[in-house]
């Protein structure tokens, strides 16, 4: 804590030097304790610092979280968290900071509504129907008898399969030359299959085997089988990728094949030994067996390619599946480094599932403007123009460096140079970026903006709202998202939300 001017005699300080957001504090003068009550910034981030001013001299405060928030489960159309409450202490450290606070309970409103915390100090809250593959925010505030702070959950429905359980390293490998019976000593043939957590195919690396058929004395297949106990409830299917080893010449490409095993009493004593021990066994397995091919494909490429097996017809059944790399037809073995990557046991059905984080209160700062109206839906899809408005600096847009935006995924194509002064703080008037037909009739209430700066061109911008013209000729505007974000989160001029390099840049706009 520190004077604005030390010319000036009068000096401040507070018992206190964290604080919470929108908590009322009071201070000192020249010692003696002022009667007037200050309020901190309801809407600063926690972790930053905090700068009062009364009577030409500053103070700074310290702004701590209020409570931590966590997400315990979600589904479909809810989302548990779990709140833990920080007691804030004027002599508390940092490191001392996680005492719960028994004696103030909390509890959260929620679109307007108020939810009291179980025994556990978890909450489930009912969320609102949305649109599938989009981020959508939504606001909810943490209430103690003392204290409140908002917090912003984004979230985002999207189809996905179940995975089931899959020990990719409980397999058996073994080899076969062209019409002799398999063998699982690999002797001196050529033949590989080696385990490794990054296997390199077109750049791109996944966990899985390299595999090589046999090459030397003749020619070939290499195979891994494994046993397999299908779900009962879901239908399920072997999913994997295929190519060839990054570095290998391309040759006349490698056949894949997912085959289901019948007649064989394979791994019941092969699962779970080491390639050591399965060596030393030196065992030739003569087992009359009848391959039935579920899959195949030829690469030729070092490209990843999928691969994928319907277990349907066996749903609840104990299976054994044969992964099997062959050199083809023509027995060219050349340049057969194969690659299995990414093998796993999923349902056949995708699902709806939900992604959620808590992310930064500050994220959605929204103001109303004098053109901003209440959404009529019925209205806004009929309007005859549309703009994203924003301010900017340092944002120059040009197609040697794309910024591109995207409203509630439909694109808006480059976005429009802001300039403003970024040595000075300056940020330009404001830009109005036209909407296509597109965008204007995927708009609704709440709506995400996805900014994505793939080469990372340094701005900082804020003011973002969406103006509509309606038949009427009115003019229309949503609530105004003050917010500044930064992308990337670096750069030297930065303020408010810095975004990380690698993440796209997601604003919530909305309509009262």
């Amino acid at each position: 804590m520190k004077p604005l001017n030390s010319e000036i005699s009068q000096t401040l300080d507070s018992s206190q030097w964290r604080v919470l957001p929108g908590q009322k504090v009071r201070l000192n003068i020249n010692g003696i304790p002022d009667q007037r009550e200050f309020r901190i910034s309801e809407n600063i981030l926690p972790s930053t610092r905090f700068w009062l001013e009364t009577d030409g001299q500053r103070i700074d405060f310290l702004v701590s979280d209020f409570c931590a928030v966590k997400i315990l489960s979600e589904t479909e159309n809810s989302l548990t968290l779990e709140l833990t409450r920080f007691q804030i202490d004027p002599m508390e450290t940092p490191s001392t900071r996680s005492a719960p606070k028994e004696s103030q309970p909390l509890f959260v409103t929620f679109n307007g509504q108020k939810y009291e915390l179980d025994s556990q100090q978890s909450v489930s809250l009912p969320l609102p129907a949305q649109e599938m593959n989009i981020p959508f925010f939504h606001e909810f505030t943490v209430h103690s008898n003392s204290y409140s702070q908002k917090f912003i959950i984004q979230t985002k429905l999207f189809h996905e399969s179940i995975s089931f359980p899959f020990e990719m390293s409980q397999y058996r490998a073994q080899m076969e030359y062209r019409g002799k019976p398999a063998q699982s000593d690999f002797g001196k043939s050529g033949a590989s299959v080696i385990f490794s957590k990054t296997n390199p195919c077109g750049g791109v690396s996944l966990p899985g085997f390299f595999t090589h058929p046999p090459y030397l004395a003749g020619t070939g297949r290499v195979f891994l089988d494994y046993e397999l106990n299908l779900p009962k409830d879901k239908p399920a299917i072997l999913s994997a990728f295929v190519g060839k080893k990054d570095g290998c010449d391309v040759g006349d490409g490698i056949w894949y094949q997912i085959a289901l095993i019948e007649n064989t009493p394979l791994c019941s004593n092969a699962v779970k030994k080491t390639p050591e021990i399965l060596k030393s066994e030196n065992k030739i397995h003569s087992v009359s067996s009848k391959e039935t091919i579920l899959a195949e494909t030829s690469v030729n490429t070092h490209v990843w390619t999928p691969i994928s097996a319907n277990l349907k017809p066996w749903q609840g059944k104990k299976i054994h599946l044969r992964l099997i790399s062959d050199c083809g037809p023509q027995n060219n073995t050349q340049g057969d480094w194969g690659q299995w990557g990414d093998i796993r046991l999923i349902s056949a059905e995708k699902y709806v599932r939900r992604n959620s984080k808590i992310v930064s209160g500050q994220i959605a700062d929204m103001k109303s403007t004098p053109e901003t109206r209440p959404f009529p839906k019925e209205k806004i899809l009929k309007a005859v123009n549309g703009w994203l408005c924003y301010r900017g600096k340092g944002l120059n847009a040009h197609e040697s460096r794309p910024v591109h935006a995207f409203l509630n995924g439909a694109a808006l194509g480059l976005m429009l140079p802001a300039h403003g002064n970024e040595n000075n703080g300056i940020f330009s008037e404001e830009i109005r970026l036209p909407l296509p037909f597109e965008a204007i009739q995927k708009l609704q209430k709440n709506n995400t903006l996805e900014i994505k700066n793939p080469l990372a061109d340094c701005f900082c911008a804020k003011n973002f709202r969406i103006v509509l013209e309606l038949p009427n000729g009115e003019i229309v505007s949503s609530l105004m998202n003050v917010s500044p974000f930064t992308h990337p989160g670096w750069w030297l001029h930065a303020e408010g939300n810095r975004i990380p390099e690698k993440d796209s840049v997601l604003i919530p706009i909305s309509w009262p």
